[in-house]
C-alpha cells in the first residue's frame, strides 16, 4: 500500500496542533492583583471569577478584565501571606488554632504579593435584589475562615459565621445588595489544597449557581490539574481531517465600577 507523503505530513502536523491545544488547556493560577467572585445574569446565573486589569494569572499581568468559570482557575495563597496568629480569643476561636500558630491569609487590603479577592454583584441590576453567598462545604487539610477587620483590628465575620471550625450549615451565608463590592480576609490554618463549594442566589429573578473554588495554600503546594475531557480522543481522530477545537474557559468581562467599601448586608 502506498502512502501519500504530503498527506501523512499534514496529518502529523494536525495531531501536534491538537496536542498543543490540549496541553494549553490548563487551570490558570491566580497569584496577585484584584479579583472578585460574582454572580452574573447569564441564562439563569453565572458564578465566576472576575479578574480585574492588573491581576496576575500564570505570571502574566492582565491588560484587561477577564472572567473564568470556577473550575478554570485557582487561587494561590503563597507564603508571603503567613501571619503569626495573635493571642486574641476572637481570632484563635474563629480559626481553631492556638496563639502563635502560623496561618496563611489572603488579606482584605491589597498586597502586591498576594491575591486581593472579594465578592461583587456589580453585574446585576437592582431588580434582582440582594445576592446570598453560601458556603456549602470545604475540603482541605486545615480550617478555613472568612472575615473582615474592623477599625479596632478585631474580626467581623460576614453573616456571623462563614468558616469551618463550628461546622458548615445554612448559617454560613451572607448577602450583598446588587451593585456592591466587598473584600474580606481569607484565612487557612495549614498548607495544602482547599476546595470551597459556594452557592450564589439572587433574592428575586431566579438567578442561582454553584461552583467549587480552589485555593493552593503555601508556596510548595501543587496546584490542581486539569482533568482530560472525553472529547480529547475524539479530537485526535478528527485532527486527521484538520479539525481543531479549544474549550472556552474565559470571556471578556464587562466593565464595572469598583465601590470597594460597599458594606455587606447580613
Amino acid at each position: 500500500m502506498k502512502f501519500n507523503t504530503r498527506t501523512v505530513t499534514l496529518t502529523m502536523a494536525a495531531l501536534f496542533q491538537v496536542a498543543a491545544v490540549a496541553q494549553a488547556d490548563v487551570i490558570a493560577e491566580y497569584t496577585a492583583g484584584h479579583a472578585d467572585i460574582g454572580l452574573a445574569n447569564d441564562g439563569g446565573g453565572f458564578l465566576h471569577y472576575h479578574f480585574g486589569t492588573g491581576a496576575v494569572l500564570d505570571g502574566v499581568t492582565l491588560a484587561g478584565e477577564e472572567e473564568f468559570a470556577p473550575a478554570d482557575a485557582y487561587v494561590r495563597v503563597g507564603d508571603a501571606g503567613i501571619v503569626n496568629l495573635p493571642n486574641i480569643p476572637a481570632y484563635t476561636s474563629m480559626l481553631g488554632v492556638p496563639a502563635g500558630t502560623d496561618v496563611w491569609i489572603a488579606p482584605q487590603t491589597q498586597n502586591p504579593l498576594l491575591p486581593f479577592l472579594g465578592f461583587a454583584t456589580e453585574e446585576l441590576d437592582p431588580s434582582f435584589g440582594n445576592v446570598a453567598f453560601t458556603l456549602l462545604s470545604m475540603t482541605g487539610p486545615g480550617q478555613f475562615a472568612l472575615w473582615a477587620t474592623d477599625a479596632f483590628g478585631m474580626p467581623t465575620v460576614p453573616g456571623g459565621t462563614w468558616g469551618t471550625v463550628d461546622g458548615i450549615d445554612s448559617s454560613d451565608s451572607f448577602s450583598l445588595p446588587t451593585g456592591a463590592h466587598n473584600h474580606f480576609n481569607w484565612g487557612f490554618t495549614e498548607a495544602g489544597l482547599y476546595q470551597l463549594a459556594i452557592r450564589a442566589e439572587s433574592q428575586f429573578g431566579g438567578l442561582v449557581d454553584e461552583g467549587i473554588f480552589t485555593f493552593a495554600v503555601g508556596d510548595l503546594t501543587e496546584g490542581p490539574q486539569a482533568v482530560p475531557e472525553p472529547s480529547t480522543l475524539l479530537l485526535c481522530g478528527l485532527s486527521a481531517f484538520g479539525v481543531g477545537v479549544q474549550r472556552l474557559r474565559r470571556r471578556k468581562a464587562k466593565p464595572i465600577a469598583s465601590p470597594e467599601t460597599a458594606p455587606a448586608t447580613p
